[in-house]
């Protein structure tokens, strides 16, 4: 059965799709379903993902949920990617299992992968695992990871790729770590680099 009760809301094609909103539409695939209070969203296809929030969009995948207070998020693709809280203007391309609650934010790819609440402008690009975070500040903010396992940065402006359980720390804004495993840049060394190698602490 299909669903269409705000104004001007549409489900055109599927099974158990539902489109509680005004101007939300979903386009087809299997228990789909915009919530109420997410004008102006939409669902293209896949199984079972959910929208809460105005101006979002699935454009297909299984089971990924946008949940967001504000607006203009988007999930392409993939399986269990979330897009949480305060999220504005963020998005994920594929992967499993990725999680943003930072703003102006983009997870392409990769599986686990997390960027959290008051970042701003971060970038994960595949990889498993890997972490940009925050502390309740802005910590993380305008920070990439390219890849690799469990790498982490809680700077600003710092750059990982690849390698595995490479660590940019606190306040270590504008360093970088490219490649190797174990590697960390601790709290406070800002403008610093480990390029490769193992266990190198700055």
């Amino acid at each position: 059965s299909l669903t269409a009760s705000g104004a001007q809301a549409s489900c055109i094609g599927g099974n158990g799709c539902s489109a509680f909103e005004e101007n939300a539409g979903v386009f087809c695939g299997l228990t789909n379903i915009i919530n109420v209070g997410s004008s102006n969203s939409f669902i293209g296809a896949g199984i079972s993902n959910n929208i809460t929030g105005s101006n979002a969009a699935i454009v297909g995948g299984f089971t990924n949920i946008i949940n967001v207070t504000t607006s203009n998020v988007g999930i392409f693709c993939g399986q269990n990617n979330t897009i949480n809280g305060l999220s504005a203007n963020s998005f994920t391309a594929g992967g499993n299992n990725n999680d943003i609650t930072g703003n102006v934010s983009g997870i392409i790819a990769g599986n686990n992968n997390r960027i959290t609440t008051t970042t701003s402008g971060a970038v994960i690009v595949g990889g498993d695992g890997c972490i940009v975070e925050d502390f309740g500040t802005s910590f993380g903010t305008r920070s990439v990871i390219a890849g690799g396992i469990t790498n982490l940065i809680q700077s600003i402006n710092c750059f990982v790729a690849g390698g595995s359980t490479n660590e940019i720390e606190l306040a270590s804004d504008n360093s970088a770590i490219v490649a190797g495993t174990n590697n960390q840049i601790g709290g406070g060394a800002e403008r610093s680099s480990v390029i490769g190698g193992f266990t190198n602490l700055i």
